[in-house]
């Protein structure tokens, strides 16, 4: 399975293939940078997840605040 998915993400738009051409654009999309990218652990590093009474904010980029009925593209 794991060379599987390895090979997926090596194809065209494949995230390992963006990180090993340096594709900013891509990169910002799915790690933020290629800094925040390194952070990420190896896969036997990876712990499962327990603090799913944590609130975590997450920045979706629009004014949350705001009715969806005055979101705009702008």
């Amino acid at each position: 399975m794991k060379k599987r998915f390895l090979t997926l993400t090596k194809t065209e738009h494949g995230t390992l293939r963006f990180i090993a051409e340096n594709m900013k654009e891509h990169i910002a999309a799915y790690f933020i940078s290629k800094t925040d990218w390194d952070k990420i652990p190896p896969i036997d590093e990876f712990r499962p997840y327990t603090e799913w009474d944590k609130v975590v904010h997450i920045d979706h980029g629009f004014d949350e605040g705001k009715p969806e009925s005055e979101l705009t593209l702008e």
